[in-house]
């Protein structure tokens, strides 16, 4: 007999997956071959699409195996014309000069507009979100070993940027105010969004040592999505628990996270979680609101 756990789970699957399809429709896997040159083969990198880019969606970064050297992590950002069913290498205006970091153009009106032109590092195993005209990377390593793990970004606190398309490919930093706590360097981790409030959670991931979290997160932001000022200040707020009995899923990475609107919870379903002596993959299902 199928429980509440797996209803719930086989409903927020069909929300995410089925939503709009007529019940006498069949679903299927079409292979896609796209035109002209693809992105080479990688693993943990991410992808978005954006309500701004129709039809257009975004690759980030990732593990990857393109021969030179054999296996090494990327930040590179690839578009995929859903229509034309062809990719493209997104380009960027770029420097590595901290003291002089702006591109300038002329925008509409003939204004001058600076914007950014320093890059992430290159990275794995990080996630993430789209947020109206914008997307929101956030942490991933640079490389891993089992000893230590080297993290992109400087410091111990988590590396996040603002990938805005147009109308120049621009990466900006995300800047959090000084007051705010700040989530800890991670890779592995979750994300999810509260597309109404455009306030992201994120939970959990993997730490420097390789010793796994159960820590929560929540980043404060504007409700109207689409006038997010991406060189503003924003805030981290915990999620955590105060109490440490108080009743909280354990530690892991690589979980699923999801922001279910109707019950406005977000959920958090399986993952590899720390069992006290080794990792082990997990079913259970955890919802937060």
């Amino acid at each position: 007999m199928i429980g509440l756990k797996e209803r719930t789970l086989v409903a927020l699957l069909a929300a995410v997956f089925f939503c709009g399809q007529a019940e006498s429709t069949p679903l299927q896997w079409e292979h896609i071959k796209p035109v002209g040159t693809s992105p080479f083969a990688r693993h943990s990198h991410a992808a978005v699409s954006l309500q701004s880019q129709q039809g257009m969606l975004f690759l980030f970064g990732g593990h990857g195996y393109s021969g030179v050297p054999p296996n090494n992590n990327q930040m590179d950002v690839w578009m995929l014309d859903s229509a034309a069913q062809g990719w493209e290498k997104v380009e960027f205006e770029r420097t590595s000069d901290l003291e002089n970091p702006g591109f300038i153009y002329a925008d509409e009106s003939c204004a001058t507009v600076t914007i950014n032109a320093l890059m992430p590092s290159n990275r794995a195993g990080h996630v993430a979100v789209s947020l109206g005209a914008r997307a929101l990377i956030c942490g991933g390593y640079t490389s891993k070993a089992p000893e230590a793990t080297v993290f992109a970004g400087n410091g111990n606190e988590l590396d996040c940027w603002w990938f805005t398309p147009a109308p120049y490919p621009r990466f900006d930093p995300l800047k959090v105010t000084a007051e705010s706590a700040k989530p800890a360097t991670r890779w592995g981790h979750s994300i999810a969004q509260d597309p109404k409030l455009g306030h992201m959670l994120l939970f959990g991931g993997m730490t420097k040592f390789n010793t796994a979290l159960n820590d929560c997160w929540v980043l404060l932001v504007l409700p109207n999505a689409q006038d997010l000022d991406p060189t503003a200040q924003y805030d981290w707020v915990s999620c955590s628990p105060i109490s440490p009995t108080a009743l909280h899923p354990i530690k892991r990475y690589g979980a699923g996270a999801i922001f279910h609107s109707s019950s406005k919870s977000f959920y958090i379903f399986g993952g590899f979680a720390w069992m006290g002596a080794n990792f082990a993959a997990m079913n259970d299902m955890w919802l937060l609101r």
